[in-house]
């Protein structure tokens, strides 16, 4: 099932638990980097609609596929440039069936959606290797998830210094006049708009992971999300 409207692993996570409360599931995998759910399940005990509304009572929505329409992913060696990654493209392009491609060379990758009843994999295969590239298996869930940690990593790092940036200046108003350090002389409320100037960006920065989630499957997620900004609300609430 293609699924609309998750933003982070927790949504993911969220709806893998109501999948899975639903007799007849078998196993459930929910990626919301691709924003796919891949469940197996008794078919004498439940059905598709049942899992569809699984997913929309936690809030998110599923994007029914016709059955004749297939997406797939493919590894495409041989790319060096933008211009082999148009090559491909253009190729494909021109198969009668294809519905949307999207090539890109700096991953090796092809994204493929097309109608099973007008071409098939092999002919998508052979009109790769027929525009001088090597089509390969690829491994979507794996390399997916790897591409998701390094894209939240890389999140988490600017949100920290964004953090640290006005945290340190915070700091130094908040502890000065507990150890001694020198302060300008302004005024108590100048004073206080400096701190909710500077905790403001912190809670802005933090305000996804303190947002709380959609059902409470997931207390003990939200505990460690919460404890950073909790500081600063703190914060912004004595400045206030």
């Amino acid at each position: 099932m293609s699924i609309k409207g998750m933003h982070c692993a927790s949504c993911a996570l969220t709806i893998e638990k109501s999948l899975k409360k639903v007799s007849g599931v078998v196993s459930t995998n929910v990626n919301f980097a691709s924003e796919k759910a891949v469940v197996e399940f008794d078919s004498k005990k439940t059905n598709k609609e049942e899992l569809v509304n699984a997913v929309k009572n936690v809030g998110y929505d599923v994007i029914l596929e016709q059955d004749n329409i297939r997406r797939i992913t493919l590894r495409v060696r041989g790319m060096s440039s933008q211009h082999c990654a148009g090559v491909v493209e253009n190729s494909l392009k021109k198969l009668a069936g294809i519905k949307i491609v999207d090539v890109s060379f700096a991953i090796e990758k092809a994204i493929i959606e097309y109608d099973q009843t007008i071409v098939s994999l092999e002919q998508i295969k052979k009109t790769i290797s027929d525009a001088g590239y090597e089509p390969d298996n690829f491994v979507e869930i794996e390399d997916r998830e790897k591409l998701d940690r390094e894209k939240e990593i890389n999140s988490l790092k600017i949100k920290f210094f964004i953090s640290l940036a006005f945290s340190v200046p915070l700091l130094y108003f908040v502890m000065s006049p507990m150890i001694g350090l020198p302060l300008p002389k302004i005024k108590p409320l100048i004073f206080a708009l400096i701190q909710f100037a500077l905790t403001t960006p912190i809670m802005i920065v933090f305000q996804e992971n303190s947002i709380p989630a959609k059902t409470a499957d997931n207390e003990r997620e939200e505990v460690f999300s919460l404890i950073v900004p909790a500081a600063a609300h703190v914060r912004w609430a004595d400045a206030y």
